[in-house]
């Protein structure tokens, strides 16, 4: 997000200014939200949750649907400030970057937030450039990590679960993102054998053949009703489907083939 769309934002949101919606993020009231996202037609045709052209982002702080449902999420789960945490933002939003920076006021709390940086793309300064898969941290050292929407991107998949098993605390928790078919199994452009020390480079799939098989130009992975059992397969990580219930407000586990289209929130933590 570049420092102007947020200026750009905060001087237009009063067109929005109502009591339907309540940003937990910036406490922002809005009649309506902002749209975000696109519309190919592979994300209806395999009912992919969290994707589509949807009206989603806050008027003001400029955060989505996932970064307040983590939020959220962090809220129930994170200890009284008498507890010293760490946590690691990897590609970090800014709405709920801003947010976790206030906690480091409490001395209690240190948090650290990485990008694999690309020219053409705005980092603010305090992210650090470094790659998922090859984490520049200590074994044992994150309370939490919390990647949104960044699995989706990485070829080498299992190399990134195990970096972030390695840099988790025993009983630590990963917090991920990503959209999921509710139709098929995981779709995966890569397969382990790929990244063996003599295997042949497989070329890249243009951005035509990302978008009409994974739902976007820079995908190359779309998670399937299987999702569970790929991200658990290194018996390492437990993991949990989880989704917000508007009815009671709480997190419940849920069917990932029974969800409707909405975000999921996937918690892998360290056994």
């Amino acid at each position: 997000m570049h420092p102007l769309e947020l200026w750009w934002a905060r001087a237009t949101s009063w067109i929005y200014r109502g009591d339907k919606y309540l940003c937990n993020l910036c406490g922002f009231g809005a009649r309506r939200l902002r749209r975000r996202g696109h519309n190919h037609p592979v994300i209806v045709s395999k009912q992919i949750s969290g994707a589509g052209r949807r009206r989603v982002d806050c008027p003001k702080c400029l955060s989505s649907d996932r970064d307040r449902l983590i939020w959220e999420y962090l809220k129930i789960v994170l200890p009284t400030p008498n507890n010293q945490i760490s946590i690691l933002h990897v590609a970090p939003e800014i709405p709920l970057s801003n947010k976790l920076q206030e906690l480091q006021h409490q001395k209690s709390i240190t948090y650290q937030a990485i990008d694999l940086k690309t020219s053409g793309y705005h980092y603010p300064k305090w992210v650090q450039d470094a790659d998922l898969t090859d984490l520049p941290f200590n074994n044992n050292q994150f309370d939490f990590i919390i990647a949104s929407h960044v699995l989706e991107h990485i070829p080498n998949l299992q190399k990134a679960i195990l970096e972030i098993h390695r840099t988790l605390k025993p009983r630590g928790q990963a917090i991920v993102m990503f959209p999921v078919s509710r139709c098929q199994a995981t779709d995966e452009y890569y397969q382990t054998s790929d990244f063996l020390e003599n295997a042949k480079p497989k070329p890249s799939p243009t951005r035509k053949e990302k978008i009409d098989r994974f739902g976007q130009h820079d995908h190359i992975r779309l998670f399937g009703t299987d999702v569970i059992e790929i991200l658990s397969e290194t018996n390492l990580l437990e993991v949990f489907a989880l989704a917000w219930n508007n009815q009671t407000d709480s997190f419940d586990s849920i069917d990932i083939e029974k969800q409707p289209q909405t975000d999921v929130l996937f918690i892998l933590k360290k056994v």
